[in-house]
């Protein structure tokens, strides 16, 4: 949407490169807000294995997306996202169907101090999950294992995000 594309703070991108590459590319590269916006896009995707794309946050902390390509599941992994201890229902896994089309995986990654959502495949799966980091500090790491075969990073960016307007104004 127009609106969130305001938001972008500047932006990198990398172009046709490996996994190991792309990896060394984000090894770089922090977010000291918290707030980003990631776009990946793999070509030549294999029928096993599972990509992991992971941000850690704190001295401790990581917060995990990961596709699976031979069971078909997006998944969010917040067992060590942050804070958890208020629930023994908080921290867990939460998993989408995940459909692989011509090899190519499109994904989309919205962080902010407290939340992630990620949108795969030009949205037909989507997953929402609050986190509750120690610091807003990313930073990220990208790997496939299993059977890769000749998976390829076709795109990667990565923006920092400002914050948000306020929505509410007083009509007084």
């Amino acid at each position: 949407v127009r609106e969130l594309a305001k938001l972008r703070a500047g932006g990198v991108s990398l172009r046709r490169t490996t996994v190991a590459d792309a990896d060394a590319w984000l090894a770089k590269r922090s977010v000291p807000s918290g707030l980003a916006e990631l776009e990946l896009r793999l070509d030549k995707v294999p029928g096993s294995g599972v990509l992991a794309l992971v941000w850690r946050h704190g001295s401790r902390g990581e917060t995990r997306v990961e596709a699976d390509f031979k069971t078909g599941a997006l998944r969010i992994d917040r067992t060590r996202s942050g804070r958890s201890d208020f629930s023994a229902a908080f921290a867990g896994v939460h998993s989408a169907p995940l459909r692989i089309v011509n090899g190519k995986l499109d994904l989309r990654l919205l962080l902010d101090t407290s939340s992630v959502e990620v949108f795969a495949q030009g949205g037909e799966s989507v997953l929402t999950d609050l986190i509750l980091p120690d610091s807003p500090e990313l930073k990220l790491s990208l790997a496939v294992t299993g059977d890769v075969g000749n998976v390829r990073v076709d795109s990667l960016s990565l923006w920092a995000l400002k914050s948000a307007p306020p929505v509410l104004k007083d009509t007084k």
